[in-house]
C-alpha cells in the first residue's frame, strides 16, 4: 500500500501539490519498499497487491493528511509485530520490525513536518489496535479498499515495483 501510494504522488507530484517535498517522498519509497522486500523474504504475505485509494487522497492538501493515517497505522502495526515476534521466542525479527517502526516514526514525523505540525506530538507511540485486522479496518474507513472498492469515488491502483526516478538513494537497506 505505501509504495504503491507514494509512488503515485510522486509521479503526479504537480498536480497533487507535493512537489516542495517529492525528494523526501522518494526516500520514504525507497525504504518502504526495502521493507516490502525485507518482510517477503521472511515469509510475510500481503493481503493484496490491488489497492483502492478515493480520488481525494490525490487532490492538493490531502496527500500529508492521508499519509499521516497511514503512517500511524503502520506505526501501530509494527507494534503488533514485535509484540507476536516477541512472545514466539523471534528475537531477531522483532528487532527487524523495531527497525522498521523506527523509519515509519520517522516518516510519521516528517508528513507532520510538511502539514505545518509539531513533529513530535507523543512521548510514546500510540498502540491503540491489538491485530492487523484491526489495522485493516482502520484503513477501510478511511476510505482504501483492499482488494475491492474502498468509499468514496475513486479506482484501483496495482502494486509494482516503483520506477527508479520514484526512488531516493538511502542507506541500511537491509536489517542489521
Amino acid at each position: 500500500l505505501a509504495v504503491t501510494y507514494l509512488t503515485g504522488l510522486i509521479e503526479n507530484h504537480k498536480a497533487t501539490g507535493v512537489t516542495k517535498f517529492v525528494d523526501v517522498l522518494k526516500a520514504a519509497n525507497a525504504s518502504e519498499l526495502d521493507h516490502y522486500t525485507t518482510l517477503r523474504k521472511l515469509g510475510a504475505k500481503p493481503l493484496t497487491l490491488k489497492f483502492w485509494a478515493p480520488d481525494a487522497f490525490f487532490k492538493p492538501g490531502e496527500p500529508f493528511k492521508v499519509l499521516e493515517l497511514a503512517e500511524g497505522q503502520f506505526v501501530n502495526a509494527y507494534l503488533i509485530h514485535i509484540t507476536a515476534a516477541a512472545k514466539a521466542g523471534l528475537y531477531s525479527v522483532a528487532r527487524y520490525g523495531g527497525e522498521i517502526l523506527g523509519v515509519e516514526a520517522q516518516h510519521l514525523a516528517l508528513v507532520r513536518f510538511a502539514q505545518g505540525k509539531l513533529p513530535n506530538s507523543v512521548g510514546f507511540q500510540r498502540y491503540q489496535t491489538h491485530t492487523i485486522g484491526g489495522i485493516v479496518a482502520n484503513l477501510e474507513k478511511a476510505g482504501i479498499g483492499f482488494g475491492k472498492k474502498g468509499k468514496g469515488p475513486g479506482k484501483f491502483y496495482t502494486y509494482h515495483n516503483p520506477p527508479h526516478q520514484a526512488l531516493a538513494k538511502i542507506q541500511s537497506n537491509k536489517p542489521a
